[in-house]
This record gives structure tokens, C-alpha cells and sequence, in this order.
């Protein structure tokens, strides 16, 4: 089975993204591999280039330019959390690239993760658990599978702004599972 990787990055955050593209072709099989869609959300130009010559790669202009210079949860931050689902619905529909997994760029691959792509669900959110009473789902790692997935991102995606804590997107996705989890 191809699927595609989604991630998104910007310069304040490249040795994450050296880490995250050197485990994936180190760890994932990579004829599985579809394309890897890494998101520009202030990218250098060397650090643009470094990503860019990596097979599979194709960088996704995002229309903002953010850094950490206010730390995380900072502006900055907040908006391109606040931006990442929408971009993964824009690059689905220009792709129509299905299974599609985002997985955030301070994670690292350690083994292969096709084995978790259950094409049978609409979409697939990480759970950690109902002792996290914030956000027992996290959304650093997020498989959506169907055009159906890619409705429920609009779901998520409607909940961000209204959530009040600084942690936006997983609280923001643990409430559209709840409330609409059983319609995918």
C-alpha cells in the first residue's frame, strides 16, 4: 500500500526536520512511500533547499512565515498550528493523495508505520489515554485514509480557534472525536 507523509516546518524548527526526514528514510520503507509533503512556514532558503533534494519531497508554500522568537504557544506557533489542517485539506484535494499521514516534525521515526494505516477507518488520531482528561487524543500523529477523513479535518479544523488553552489542536481534535467520532 503507497501512502504520503505530511508534515510542517520552518527554519526555527530544521533540526527537528533533520531528524524527522533522515529517520523516515532511514526507518520507512520508502517504495510505500508516496510523497512527502512538508509544509513552508518559514523556511530559509538553505534550509529550503536541504529538504527540497530529498526524493520524494515537495514543499508546500503555506502563505506565512513563522518562528519561535516568542516561544511555543507564542504567535508564531499558534499560527501555524492553527494553519496545519487547513494546508493538509489543500494538499489533499490539489493531490487526492489518500492515505495520508501527518505526523509532527519533533517526532522520529523508529520503525515502520505502515503497519498502522487501517484503511478500513476514515480517519485514525493517536490516543494516549482518558487519564489525559485535556486531550486524551494527540494530534501529532493523524492518518486520514478517505474523503470522509478529509471532512473531519474540517471539523477539527472549526474547533481550534474556539478552544481557550494555549495547547490548541489536540484539545481541538479530542472534542470533534467526541462529539462527531462516530459518524467516521
Amino acid at each position: 500500500m503507497k501512502y504520503s507523509l505530511y508534515s510542517v516546518i520552518n527554519s526555527d524548527y530544521n533540526i527537528f526536520g533533520k531528524i524527522w526526514i533522515n529517520s523516515a528514510i532511514d526507518k520507512l520503507d520508502m517504495d510505500d512511500i508516496e510523497n512527502i509533503f512538508l509544509v513552508n512556514s518559514g523556511l530559509n532558503k538553505s534550509d529550503r533547499d536541504y529538504f527540497s533534494g530529498f526524493d520524494k519531497v515537495t514543499i508546500v508554500d503555506s502563505g506565512i512565515s513563522t518562528n519561535l522568537s516568542q516561544g511555543v504557544h507564542g504567535k508564531g506557533w499558534l499560527d501555524t498550528v492553527k494553519m496545519k489542517t487547513k494546508i493538509l485539506m489543500d494538499v489533499i484535494d490539489v493531490n487526492n493523495s489518500y492515505p495520508i499521514v501527518m505526523v509532527d516534525l519533533d517526532c522520529m521515526f523508529i520503525r515502520d508505520i505502515s503497519y498502522l494505516i487501517d484503511e478500513s477507518f476514515d480517519i485514525q488520531a493517536c490516543f494516549r489515554g482518558w487519564e489525559n482528561p485535556h486531550a486524551p487524543y494527540l494530534a501529532c500523529f493523524t492518518v486520514v485514509n478517505n474523503s470522509k477523513g478529509r471532512e473531519f479535518l474540517k471539523i477539527w479544523n472549526s474547533y481550534i480557534d474556539g478552544i481557550k488553552t494555549p495547547n490548541k489542536e489536540s484539545p481541538a481534535l479530542t472534542k470533534a472525536v467526541k462529539l462527531h467520532g462516530d459518524k467516521f
